[in-house]
């Protein structure tokens, strides 16, 4: 794996944490809700911190499987991280009933494993770019005769 696509995809799961709660944001400040900035900061911090290790340890050796296997797909990816955001729902970390727990928790991983696929398809682009921009076709001569 290239250093290019490394870094695109730690800066996927760097980012793909923070994604859930500013869809949350997004939806309050939509339905006119007046939630304060301190709360919503709050829970940006303690989602990162739950979703981070959990996105790490579960989502690196998902998506190294499906490339070996040659399923890394976007559907793949949200199936999978919808599984394991399910999964987590049954920890007893949310105060909400369990069906209500389980879809929120599904679409987090759904959602946050989306964008760390999105990250690796980035990468993937990118780095295609740069082998064809250094390509070892020899460059004419300007102003040869």
């Amino acid at each position: 794996m290239s250093r290019t696509r490394v870094l695109w995809l730690l800066g996927g799961f760097a980012l793909a944490p923070i994604l859930p709660p500013l869809l949350l944001l997004g939806k309050a400040l939509l339905g006119g809700e007046a939630q304060p900035f301190s709360g919503f900061a709050m829970l940006l911090v303690v989602s990162y911190v739950v979703s981070a290790p959990l996105v790490a340890a579960l989502g690196l050796p998902a998506l190294l499987l499906a490339v070996r296997f040659g399923a890394d797909r976007w559907w793949v990816a949200s199936l999978v991280g919808g599984a394991c955001g399910a999964a987590f729902s049954f920890t007893g970390y949310s105060q909400e009933p369990p069906l209500v727990a389980i879809l929120q928790f599904g679409l987090w991983g759904a959602v946050v494993a989306a964008s760390v696929w999105l990250s690796w398809r980035l990468g993937r682009i990118h780095e295609a770019r740069l082998a064809a921009n250094n390509s070892s076709k020899p460059t004419p001569l300007r102003g040869a005769a």
